[in-house]
């Protein structure tokens, strides 16, 4: 084919070219089919005055990247001629195929210049009532039953979508045009088009792999981080455990000791007074519940159970009252510089100290982990970005997605 339908695609200019954007880009086709001769006009008049800042290179790509849309072909990168040429192939054999399947008597075996010709006879007998035009033009289709007679007649490629019937005969128009006079600067100008497109998309997922390095290398030092913040709090609970025991063998030394010989402080004595207090409530608890004789009467039995009961409940509060001033003459040893058990003692501020170093070595990785985190959200926000427009240039250019990028990480590499 060489590329006829391109070239006839990329000869397209003025009022011709913005008619096939306006039917192939911009026209819901359903609504098309309620509108009269007038409302088609105006609507055509409106979409032409909106293509007007249009250069006619963005509106060519954008009709064939539509074409190869309709007939769901896989992306190609169009940087040079051959791989354009070799797709605008791709489209009109397809079209054919469509044309084969519902034609049975079509010759498989044909050359290209009478499978094109065949094409264009078909369609064309289709479209037009009467003689063929010698130069249709895509303007055709200003007339809104000419669009109708395509979108809703079913000889046009019935089992296809309407977009791909319409498409169907454009093709046909496209290549019955003459592209002997076909400029080899516009096909540049077109490439160059096509180019700047695939350089922007290239430069996007580049800038995309560099950002997620960064990204990641953040998010590394925000999981290390954590991971050392986790150690820090897993060692002050340790530490305190290690008090907790350490002070627990303190109170059980309390109890043994001389009170009375230890001159810590007021609050101590204060501490120590009620602790004696609070023992001595306990023995006569006792001594006022001595072990009862035996009987074998069920009510003196229950009567036991009961005052066994009460009084075991009024010990147990008592002991824990008792367990509380010991634990307070405790925290008097420790505030003062008694000499009672300096070992003990000594156990325990070690202990506290390194709870105080690890809380403000804690506080300074929670600094750290905060600025980490905005870090990685801003990092996390670019890369989102960039994602964003990515998927808007592959939604704006049909077959980008479909293009491999193996440069990327050697730009990476360079970098």
């Amino acid at each position: 084919m060489d590329g006829h339908l391109v070239k006839s695609v990329i000869m397209l200019t003025g009022s011709e070219l913005k008619m096939l954007y306006i039917l192939l880009i911009n026209s819901p086709l359903s609504s098309v089919l309620s509108m009269n001769q007038v409302n088609f006009a105006s609507y055509l008049e409106e979409q032409m005055e909106k293509l007007r800042s249009h250069n006619k290179e963005k509106m060519q790509v954008d009709i064939f990247l539509k074409m190869t849309e309709l007939f769901k072909l896989k992306g190609l990168n169009y940087s040079n001629e051959k791989v354009l040429f070799e797709q605008s192939s791709y489209i009109f054999n397809q079209a054919f195929h469509q044309l084969s399947k519902d034609n049975k008597n079509l010759k498989q075996a044909i050359s290209d210049n009478e499978r094109k010709s065949i094409f264009i006879q078909t369609h064309f007998d289709k479209l037009f009532s009467k003689e063929p035009l010698a130069t249709p033009s895509i303007l055709l289709f200003k007339d809104v039953k000419v669009v109708k007679n395509v979108l809703s007649n079913n000889r046009f490629l019935s089992r296809s979508h309407p977009g791909n019937r319409l498409l169907e005969v454009i093709i046909a128009i496209l290549l019955s045009k003459q592209v002997q006079d076909f400029n080899d600067s516009d096909l540049q100008l077109f490439l160059n088009e096509w180019q700047n497109r695939f350089n922007n998309y290239n430069t996007l997922h580049k800038q995309m792999a560099e950002l997620e390095v960064e990204r990641d290398g953040v998010q590394n030092d925000f999981d290390e981080n954590q991971k050392i913040i986790n150690e820090i709090q897993k060692q002050i609970r340790h530490a305190k455990q290690q008090i907790s025991l350490e002070k627990k063998t303190l109170q059980s030394l309390l109890k043994y000791a001389d009170l009375e010989k230890l001159q810590v402080n007021q609050s101590f004595e204060t501490n120590r007074q009620a602790y004696e207090e609070i023992q001595q409530k306990i023995g006569r608890i006792y001594r006022s519940h001595p072990a009862q004789r035996n009987s074998d009467s069920f009510f003196s039995q229950i009567s036991k159970t009961f005052s066994s009961i009460g009084t075991s409940i009024q010990i147990k509060n008592e002991e824990r009252k008792a367990s509380y001033y010991l634990s307070e003459m405790v925290e008097d040893i420790l505030s003062s510089n008694v000499s009672f058990k300096e070992a003990e003692q000594k156990r325990i501020k070690d202990w506290e100290k390194k709870i105080t170093d690890f809380k403000k070595w804690e506080k300074q990785h929670k600094k750290y982990q905060e600025m980490l985190k905005k870090e990685l959200i801003q990092w996390k926000y670019q890369v989102a970005t960039i994602k964003k427009n990515i998927k808007e240039l592959e939604k704006e250019n049909y077959g980008l997605a479909d293009i491999p990028l193996e440069l990327n990480q050697q730009l990476l590499l360079e970098e």
